[in-house]
């Protein structure tokens, strides 16, 4: 997959409900996590199982396993520090990172991150569908 370049520093809410959990991982802001069943906040993926590619939020900021960690869910509005095609509806890829649709791979787990809104913008889905790219 061509994962976007995100720029950590230059990740920024623009809208939407921000919650706060425990890093279970050494996580960069603008990844994708999941919260596991122990309610560590984790790394999603989409090659490895139906459970690591669900997508609960897009990290705001770093933090090492046991530090807090931020992450925007659903219907919020992202500035990802890198630029989006309006219109296109992003992905997620492996470990944590976004990519656009179109790059999905056979046998990836198809999560859909949100639809760029401009150049700057996405608008978060979060949409795990559990069905993996025949």
């Amino acid at each position: 997959m061509a994962d976007l370049v995100i720029t950590a520093a230059n990740v920024v809410k623009t809208s939407g409900v921000v919650a706060t959990g425990t890093s279970g991982a050494t996580i960069t802001a603008g990844m994708a996590i999941y919260v596991d069943s122990a309610d560590a906040v984790q790394i999603s993926h989409a090659v490895t199982s139906a459970t690591t590619a669900a997508v609960d939020g897009i990290a705001l900021n770093a933090a090492s396993s046991g530090q807090p960690i931020d992450y925007l869910k659903a219907g919020g509005v992202l500035n990802l520090g890198t630029t989006l095609t309006i219109a296109k509806p992003y992905v997620l890829s492996t470990a944590g990172l976004i990519a656009p649709v179109d790059d999905l791979l056979t046998a990836d787990y198809v999560t859909i991150i949100g639809v760029a809104t401009t150049a700057a913008l996405i608008t978060l889905t979060l949409d795990a569908s559990g069905v993996q790219v025949p």
